[in-house]
């Protein structure tokens, strides 16, 4: 949460300052190819008082391309670029299933054995962002801070309780580094590497088990536009 407001007050400082001066500015625009490694750490708590009864962690990978647009600011030491990058695409957290045994009572008294599954689509994902850059030589080497935000729709089968369906939001801290090259004609090439904290997002059973899933990405994209 600290780390949230810090990059909300950079991000809100400067916008202020470039709003007050007279910067020149340019804008950018293009498409960004992402690999996308995502990895879940899920738990729950099967009385839902605050102890943590089961820990797993699951990865997913995905190759997944993003739009973005950004304003570029000439700054003392480089460049100053604001923007935002948004998936107009679902990516899925791959079904993951996992045997169980219950001792509910049945009609004759027997225990059952079966399958809890769970899984989930995030969609509607968006990244806004600050990236201040040192010029080296033609390239610009930049770091990128930012918030991501995004929805996830999870899905759990369950043993010992009801199914169910429900959809969080996601927030996050982005950090990354990268390097920018910019042509005379105005074509834009962009490498970087970043990761996303996103906050952890939590769901009760109607058999009162806490279910908590916190995840992560780490991306290495490769971006191309135009900048003018």
């Amino acid at each position: 949460m600290k780390i949230k407001k810090i990059l909300l007050s950079m991000m809100t400082i400067a916008l202020f300052s470039l709003g007050t001066a007279q910067v020149q500015a340019t804008v950018g625009f293009g498409i960004k190819l992402q690999n996308l490694d995502l990895d879940t750490a899920a738990s729950d708590d099967i009385d839902n008082n605050g102890s943590v009864d089961s820990n797993k962690t699951f990865n997913d990978t995905a190759t997944i391309p993003s739009f973005f647009v950004e304003k570029n600011f000439d700054a003392p030491f480089g460049n100053l670029a604001i923007g935002v990058s948004v998936i107009p695409f679902e990516a899925d957290i791959d079904k993951r299933s996992i045997s169980q045994s219950s001792q509910k009572a049945k009609a004759d008294g027997a225990a059952t054995t079966g399958t809890n599954s769970a899984e989930g689509t995030v969609s509607d994902h968006y990244t806004i962002y600050i990236q201040p850059g040192v010029n080296v030589g033609d390239s610009l080497v930049y770091a990128s801070f930012g918030m991501a935000f995004a929805s996830v729709e999870g899905k759990s089968a369950s043993l010992s309780s009801t199914n169910i369906t429900e959809s969080k939001d996601l927030e996050g801290t982005h950090l990354g580094i990268g390097l920018k090259r910019v042509s005379d004609a105005g074509t834009m090439v962009k490498l970087e590497y970043s990761q996303t904290d996103y906050d952890q997002v939590s769901w009760v059973t109607s058999n009162s088990t806490k279910g908590m899933a916190d995840l992560d990405s780490s991306v290495i994209s490769v971006s191309l536009g135009k900048q003018f």
